[in-house]
């Protein structure tokens, strides 16, 4: 299984590990999110595809790329909409309802 490192994913998205330490959350929090949502992502290709598919279909559209929100970007996001809500004491994202804070895990572009 994928290891999901602290210390190279806050550098790589430019968080602040002080920021996150301030976090109501910890790592082993998003760790299991991040295991989750790997686990998760393959049930979301058939979504993906049959949107792309029967947008596809229309005569005015050029191009339509669809894509998955990659893992990593995943944890990223969920840490900077805990930053952002950290006046809140009651925000937390956890694994039992990450997919209803994070609404792009599935990304559809659609050109006319």
């Amino acid at each position: 299984m994928t290891l999901l490192d602290q210390t190279t994913l806050l550098k790589k998205y430019h968080i602040d590990e002080a920021t996150f330490t301030d976090l109501n959350m910890t790592w082993e929090q998003l760790t299991d999110i991040y295991h989750n949502y790997i686990n998760f992502k393959p049930t979301l290709f058939p979504t993906a595809n049959r949107m792309a598919e029967a947008l596809r279909k229309h005569p005015d559209i050029h191009t339509v790329k669809a894509r998955l929100k990659d893992p990593e970007r995943l944890i990223a996001k969920i840490i900077r909409k805990s930053i952002e809500n950290k006046d809140n004491p009651n925000f937390q994202i956890p694994l039992t309802n990450y997919q209803t804070y994070i609404t792009d895990l599935i990304g559809i572009r659609v050109l006319h």
